[in-house]
């Protein structure tokens, strides 16, 4: 027995649940192969950064007031730079060098200018733009070890969908792998007779829009294909496909959600021992998708065959599933103002939408359920919501640039 079909808002947070029941094992992988994955643990920093006091800019290392007697260089690398640096010596460094002990700033190259004594002896003086600046001041560029993080203070939460950007910070954090949730397996179903798999299609025919696209699009999902499968319009031949996906993390079926002679999706889940969590959705359009939970637990998401509709609905709840899989949470969806549309009474409205030349929101044009011109063309999906809800339009944004991006 299912309830009546939830709010589109609803049905995402019931997409989180379900996928929650069947979490990935985690497993360590090395930061490289970690970008675009969820941490499974919160990550802590290994060493301190900086991990030693070091120079913010090329220039001296100078300790006492100047002029001042130019001693060695700090060698690039090292880790201990030498002997404590004594009043009235400066020692040439690099950005990144560690500044010797005693040092009591960097004077920057652009303010010092040096010159041999009678000695042979460099000293080192400030120069018209270093007169101008003043000399520097205690601890003038001098990054102090620690003030960007601590060794064992946090870098991130598990839950927290990793980033090129993360795998640097790790990396310089002294870490070498992550434990990480990796990509749910998908196995898709695509039902229909009338679907080909290559060239025009014929009257009655219609391509498979699906399968060309998710190897390619599911990793932005937080997903990887592991197979495709046809599936002919009869009971036994959908419930086949379903009892066959058992190596699969999530099963995707097309096709088959409504309730016409040919629509087989519903029996074909109860006759493979699973249970319909959500039997529609109040929303427009993709209202007949369908989410359950398979016999092992699994869930499948059951899209509606027109492929408007089927994208929405993919967008709209494999995030949400994939969420619930990895630990991780819905990101909110930012507002949407200025965009002209009607709501509609009870459902929400999911509408491809641009910016025109003044920079407002617009909806495409191309935007029925079975057409796919106007998603082609769109910056993003408007999400609006029905009549009686106060909630703003909001955005959900797509997993791949846009025309006007390009």
């Amino acid at each position: 027995m299912t309830s009546p079909s939830p709010s589109w808002d609803t049905a995402r947070d019931l997409a989180v649940s379900l996928g929650a029941e069947r979490m990935l094992p985690p497993r360590s992988v090395a930061i490289s192969a970690a970008a675009g994955l969820t941490s499974a643990t919160d990550a802590h920093a290994v060493v301190s950064l900086p991990v030693a006091d070091v120079s913010a800019m090329d220039g001296w290392a100078i300790s006492g007031d100047g002029p001042w007697r130019v001693g060695d260089p700090v060698p690039m690398g090292a880790s201990v730079p030498g002997d404590r640096i004594r009043p009235g010596v400066a020692r040439p460094v690099t950005t990144g060098a560690v500044v010797p002990p005693g040092a009591r700033a960097v004077l920057r190259s652009e303010h010092g200018a040096t010159v041999r004594d009678a000695t042979g002896a460099g000293r080192l003086s400030l120069n018209p733009a270093g007169r101008a600046a003043g000399a520097p001041a205690a601890g003038s560029h001098i990054r102090r070890a620690g003030e960007e993080i601590t060794a064992g203070e946090l870098l991130w939460t598990a839950g927290t969908v990793l980033t090129p950007a993360h795998l640097a910070f790790a990396a310089v954090a002294g870490l070498d792998s992550l434990d990480v949730h990796p990509l749910a397996r998908v196995r898709l179903v695509v039902t229909g007779d009338e679907v080909i798999a290559a060239g025009p299609p014929r009257g009655g025919e219609v391509r498979d829009a699906y399968t060309p696209v998710f190897s390619s699009l599911l990793p932005a999902l937080g997903y990887a294909l592991d197979s495709g499968h046809h599936a002919i319009d009869s009971r036994s031949a959908v419930t086949d496909a379903l009892q066959r996906a058992d190596e699969a993390d999530l099963v995707i079926t097309t096709g088959g959600t409504s309730r016409g002679s040919g629509d087989w999706v519903r029996h074909a889940v109860e006759d493979a021992g699973g249970v319909i969590v959500v039997d529609g959705v109040r929303m427009r359009p993709g209202h007949p998708v369908l989410l359950a939970r398979l016999a092992d637990g699994r869930p499948l998401l059951a899209l509606p065959g027109n492929p408007l509709a089927a994208l929405v609905c993919l967008l709209s709840f494999a995030p949400a599933i994939a969420a619930g899989m990895t630990g991780g949470t819905l990101v909110g969806l930012g507002p949407l103002p200025g965009l002209e549309v009607e709501p509609i009474e009870h459902d929400t409205r999911i509408i491809p939408f641009r910016r025109d030349d003044d920079g407002r929101a617009v909806a495409t044009s191309w935007r029925g359920s079975a057409m796919l011109r106007g998603l082609a063309d769109a910056e993003g999906l408007a999400v609006v919501a029905p009549q009686d809800s106060p909630a703003p339009t909001r955005m959900l944004p797509l997993p791949w640039p846009s025309a006007a991006r390009r």
